[in-house]
């Protein structure tokens, strides 16, 4: 689905339709919150801003690097559209 770790997804499935992805900006990583606790320090998201080859726009993230399994599941979520 992506090329991990600092790349965006190929496609994603979205209300039972596959989008493939055309272009994307990111991934623009957010850590833990270092002031709540160990736990928090190693949580990762990559979010990508990727556009599907019908012109539309959506905010997608990857829990985790990429890379270890630590940081997070390593799955892909939809956060948001943009209009």
């Amino acid at each position: 689905m992506a090329v991990l770790p600092d790349h965006p997804p190929v496609f994603f499935i979205w209300r039972g339709i596959r989008r493939r992805i055309r272009c994307a900006d990111g991934p623009e990583r957010v850590f833990g919150e270092w002031w709540k606790g160990d736990a928090e320090l190693t949580t990762v998201r990559d979010y990508f801003r990727v556009e599907d080859t019908s012109g539309e726009t959506f905010w997608v993230y990857r829990t985790g690097d990429g890379e270890h399994g630590e940081t997070g599941s390593q799955g892909w979520f939809l956060h948001g559209l943009f209009e």
